[in-house]
């Protein structure tokens, strides 16, 4: 079976049973902060990964490594080392937190700039997502700055995109530039 169709199944089963024992946002917050981890910590990646430890002893580890986690995600993140799933805690987390927003209409916009933006910007900017996207939903905003397009902003909210950056304008001028069809009036 597919990693990602095992994962989504691992997640799936958590996030119902989170949600019946009405702890789905402290196992949200325990599948972000794990995400992170698995994600920064290259030696949890090796040791999560190393089938020459027994799953006891990753146990173990895993025990003191996520103390601070709710009992529930403690108990599944066991359940998956005694399963020998332990390679997927990071895809699980993800999809965990895919289901957990999409159930809380919950929406991630990504706004790419070349500076970071203040508070009052981050606010103007939802503002402006609401009213373009709609204001049903709750917007996560998430700002990567990136030098490469020079200014202006790029804006992803869902499957859409709003490119209004110097060098998406520069790109679209030089493509219709050396576009064939491009007639030149005289006077």
């Amino acid at each position: 079976m597919q990693t990602s169709k095992v994962a989504n199944r691992y997640a799936k089963g958590l996030f119902e049973y989170a949600l019946k024992v009405r702890k789905g946002d402290v196992v949200h917050a325990d599948m972000k902060n794990l995400a992170v981890l698995a994600k920064e910590s290259r030696e949890l990646q090796v040791f999560l990964q190393s089938p020459l430890l027994n799953p006891r002893r990753k146990i173990k580890v895993a025990r003191a490594t996520f103390k601070s986690f709710s009992e529930i995600s403690q108990r599944f993140i066991e359940l998956l080392i005694l399963h020998k799933r332990e390679a997927l805690l990071r895809l699980v987390a993800f999809k965990y937190q895919n289901m957990y927003q999409i159930d809380q209409g919950i929406v991630e916009a990504v706004v790419t700039t070349a500076v970071p933006l203040d508070k009052v910007l981050k606010e103007l900017v939802i503002d402006k997502i609401d009213k373009v996207f709609g204001s049903d939903k709750k917007y996560v905003l998430i700002n990567e700055v990136s030098s490469a397009i020079i200014g202006g902003f790029l804006l992803r909210v869902g499957d859409q995109q709003l490119d209004s950056t110097v060098s998406g304008q520069l790109t679209r001028l030089r493509k219709e530039l050396l576009d064939d069809d491009y007639n030149v009036k005289r006077y």
